[in-house]
């Protein structure tokens, strides 16, 4: 596996706990995502990706989870541009690198 596949494979995979995040609190998940854009914004003005997530976010939760899930190009390219920092804590983001590590260091 390149490591490009490598990197979109760890990300995807700090989606999927995102998602369970979602399905359980989507207020404060979609809260979370909404505060980071408007820092972004702040920080780093008005790119074209935090538009994109701003209409993303004001899909249902179920559409949002369809987007963080799929493995189509658009959905790749949305999650490495992810508003959702913040959302998992560093045990759970830890816990998933150190898995995804062990998992591909067998290759």
């Amino acid at each position: 596996m390149n490591k490009q596949t490598l990197i979109e494979q760890r990300i995807y995979r700090l989606h999927q706990r995102v998602i369970e995040k979602l399905q359980a609190d989507p207020e404060q998940v979609v809260g979370i995502a909404r505060a980071n854009l408007q820092r972004y914004r702040a920080n780093n003005g008005n790119w074209q990706a935090y538009t994109d997530w701003e209409q993303k976010l004001s899909l249902p939760v179920t559409d949002i989870i369809n987007i963080l899930d799929s493995h189509d190009e658009s959905a790749v390219l949305a999650r490495s541009n992810s508003p959702f920092a913040g959302c998992l804590s560093a045990h759970e983001r830890w816990e998933i690198l150190r898995e995804f590590k062990n998992t591909y260091e067998t290759l």
